[in-house]
């Protein structure tokens, strides 16, 4: 991959992720705007979600810094997508050293489920309830409203092997590049998965830390760019 296609890359995971957070966003009542170069909310976000993603490198951002420390409690995050800001370690920690992929989906490159495995995506409340179960029964209503499943820009899945829940993964999108969050269980039951309920040439985008990166990487997953995200305190 070329630097330039791979920056291309890197801009369409970056605009996927900010879709993601606006649709958990307004779905939770909170109203973001994107403006000089960041998507940002000044009303608090759900546990696990960003108040501010950088959209374009080398941004000065100490004035939407400052807004949002005066209306903020500590813990409010920022996602730092080219990995270049300076943020002053008074008032910041990082908590995720990470990488933004992609994957082009191509069964045949992908391990195949065993056949006792069924991939469902989710298309009721009781199986949207197995799913957050699964994923952090600790989240429940606390980042997904009971109707969010319902949206068709999101797909909720999980993996089940013998009537057990053994994997899952939030994806979202619609048309060219779709992105892969929120997964749970063995990565090849992931990488498996996603053969089956995403169309094959399509690509898939999303960030990861690097031992998680390491391990995907076994399944074709390219990084792209060394992105952060830091947290206040």
């Amino acid at each position: 991959m070329d630097q330039s296609y791979k920056q291309l890359e890197v801009k369409r995971a970056i605009e996927n992720n900010i879709a993601l957070c606006e649709r958990v966003a307004i779905a939770n009542g909170v109203h973001p705007v994107s403006v000089d170069g960041v998507w940002m909310s000044l009303q608090p976000m759900p546990p696990y979600y960003p108040n501010l993603i950088t959209t374009v490198p080398k941004l000065d951002i100490s004035k939407h810094l400052e807004k949002l420390n005066g209306l903020l409690s500590p813990g409010w995050g920022v996602k730092d997508s080219y990995s270049d800001l300076d943020l002053p370690a008074s008032r910041f920690g990082v908590a995720v050293f990470g990488n933004w992929f992609s994957v082009l989906i191509n069964a045949d490159s992908h391990y195949s489920l065993s056949d006792d495995s069924n991939v469902i995506v989710v298309q009721s409340g009781s199986e949207f309830t197995r799913w957050v179960s699964a994923w952090d029964p600790a989240m429940e209503g606390k980042i997904f409203p009971a109707d969010i499943w319902r949206k068709d820009d999101l797909r909720f899945v999980l993996v089940e092997r013998n009537n057990q829940v053994v994997g899952g993964f939030l994806l979202n999108g619609k048309r060219c590049d779709i992105g892969l969050s929120n997964w749970f269980g063995e990565l090849d039951v992931v990488s498996s998965a996603l053969s089956k309920v995403i169309a094959s040439s399509q690509r898939v985008v999303g960030y990861a830390n690097g031992e998680e990166l390491n391990a995907l990487s076994g399944f074709g997953f390219e990084p792209l760019q060394a992105m952060k995200v830091w947290i206040s305190h």
